[in-house]
């Protein structure tokens, strides 16, 4: 069976995965579950492997009967532990994080009173008619798998969301750092989870293909997950490195509507902070932080946040990027623009990155930066 020989090299690349993580210097705490993310994977693509194995070969080992399926419970709980940990600025373990454990012991359990301790000939002969399927069991255990799996995504994927709320309060530039990697990557996982647990929960009313067929499909989904996530997982660096200790992103407050009343004080700083914007033009440098932009201009990086998100409404990037644009703008305007391509004026209004400038400069005029740049056109 030509995808049975995709599952064994995929056992291999997450345990070398998993070590690599291990060993690696300097490792970080989203290492670490990363690494047990892959070394779960791996017992259960080796346990699944061998599962296939045992039943094209006549049940041989039966032990090994439906052995991988309780494991599948602890991927959810680590790729939702390795998303906490790389959107959290200063990530401690908590004690009460074990109960995320609860529904592997549960399912172990499960297992061994319904499956594991069965008589041999018992397991084989249900196996063989599928009449485990008629158990309550069986569209029990798939309906949880399901939960499981979409529910940690989803959930993971509302820390990222959350996380790149939070880092447009320090940088300018978030390319590279705001995980669309991993957001991409749990995004195409929950469409394969709904499809794959839709496809199990249908064959169990209407049985339209074997059981071993929907296994071996949904365990090659899995090596193509595990193929794709340690690639760029591997290469993911400290996000927060560059932020320094005192400062805590978690409590900065989000932008709101400016706020009516602004001392006297407050207003001197923002007229300070708009005329430094347009004479020294800080943006213009790509790598421009809220810890760089408050040295400018001297003060400490907690006031310059509370200035931008309460007093004038914007997140740094956003209050940042708005002068970016504004210079393109000038320069499409500009009779000697027709002399330069749009990315080339682009990078020299500080932006770094061709998709982040399209993206920025449409949701904030409504076009694309061809659309304005010919809109204005001289003559």
């Amino acid at each position: 069976m030509p995808l049975l020989n995709l599952i064994l090299p995929a056992f291999i690349l997450a345990f070398l995965l998993a070590v690599l993580l291990l060993t690696k210097k300097n490792k970080t705490p989203a290492d670490v579950f990363l690494s047990a993310y892959f070394l779960v994977s791996a017992v259960i693509i080796l346990l699944a492997y061998l599962e296939m194995v045992n039943r094209n070969n006549g049940y041989p080992w039966p032990w090994l009967m439906h052995a991988s399926t309780p494991f599948i419970f602890l991927l959810g709980p680590f790729m939702w532990l390795y998303t906490r940990s790389l959107t959290t600025q200063h990530f401690r373990m908590r004690l009460s994080w074990l109960f995320h454990g609860l529904p592997f012991v549960l399912m172990l359990a499960l297992f061994t009173a319904k499956i594991y301790a069965r008589p041999t000939e018992a397991k084989i002969l249900a196996e063989q008619s599928g009449s485990f399927r008629r158990d309550w069991t069986y569209p029990f255990v798939m309906v949880m798998i399901a939960f499981s799996n979409i529910g940690y995504t989803a959930w993971s994927l509302w820390l990222i969301k959350r996380f790149r709320g939070r880092i447009k309060s320090w940088f300018s530039n978030v390319t590279g750092r705001d995980l669309s990697w991993l957001r991409f990557l749990l995004w195409s996982a929950l469409v394969c989870y709904l499809a794959v647990s839709g496809l199990y929960l249908l064959n169990t009313v209407f049985p339209v293909m074997p059981y071993h067929t929907m296994q071996l499909t949904g365990y090659t989904v899995i090596s193509l997950f595990i193929l794709v996530l340690g690639f760029y997982g591997f290469r993911q660096g400290n996000i927060f490195a560059s932020v320094p200790g005192a400062v805590d992103l978690e409590h900065i407050p989000r932008p709101d509507e400016p706020e009516g009343d602004i001392s006297s004080e407050e207003e001197a700083f923002v007229r300070k902070l708009l005329n430094f914007m347009q004479e020294k033009k800080p943006h213009h440098d790509p790598d421009l932080t809220l810890d760089g932009l408050s040295q400018q201009l001297e003060v400490q990086p907690d006031y310059l946040s509370h200035i931008l998100n309460r007093k004038i409404g914007m997140h740094f990037f956003d209050f940042v990027n708005h002068y970016r644009i504004e210079d393109f703008k000038a320069l499409c305007r500009e009779n000697r623009s027709s002399k330069y391509t749009l990315l080339g004026m682009a990078m020299d209004c500080g932006f770094n990155s061709k998709a982040t400038f399209n993206r920025v400069f449409k949701n904030a005029t409504g076009l694309t930066p061809g659309e304005y740049a010919r809109s204005v056109k001289p003559g």
